[in-house]
């Protein structure tokens, strides 16, 4: 999978070096001056990632309009259907408590376009919010 990324701090990643275990196609490029990082937070939770600077802005342009213009060809879209489509085979997300932050959290990262924070389980995320249902008593007993 491919994406673009801005904001992350140089601080938070691991530049990759030449003499760690690597693919050989990563060893070839770093040995010809382009930098490539791990990003260990994101690889902790989600898995391993490798992040480079974008060269060449033009190349990355017509890469991405290519791809999108050759998935476009290929798809049908009639009125009032969807332009997108979710990917087959991957859970659906389901809500599993919602309620009223009550508290401010503090982001494990953040920039202009994100937040975020990893909670080891249930509870912990918990401790954040109001349930619903005390939430509408709260409501209930401000009206009166």
């Amino acid at each position: 999978m491919h994406g673009l990324m801005m904001g992350l701090p140089y601080e938070h990643m691991h530049k990759f070096r030449t003499d760690e275990k690597l693919p050989i196609k990563m060893l070839i490029e770093i040995a010809h001056g382009h930098k490539l990082y791990s990003w260990p937070a994101y690889a902790k939770t989600f898995g391993y990632i490798s992040i480079s600077e974008i060269i060449n802005a033009e190349s990355v342009s017509k890469y991405i309009t290519k791809y999108i213009t050759k998935d476009l060809m290929g798809t049908k879209i009639g009125l009032n259907e969807h332009l997108y489509y979710c990917s087959q085979g991957l859970k659906r997300a389901e809500i599993i408590y919602q309620g009223k932050l009550i508290k401010d959290m503090e982001e494990d990262y953040s920039n202009d376009y994100v937040k975020l924070k990893t909670v080891r389980d249930l509870a912990e995320a918990q401790a954040y919010f109001i349930a619903k249902d005390e939430e509408a008593a709260q409501a209930g007993a401000e009206g009166e």
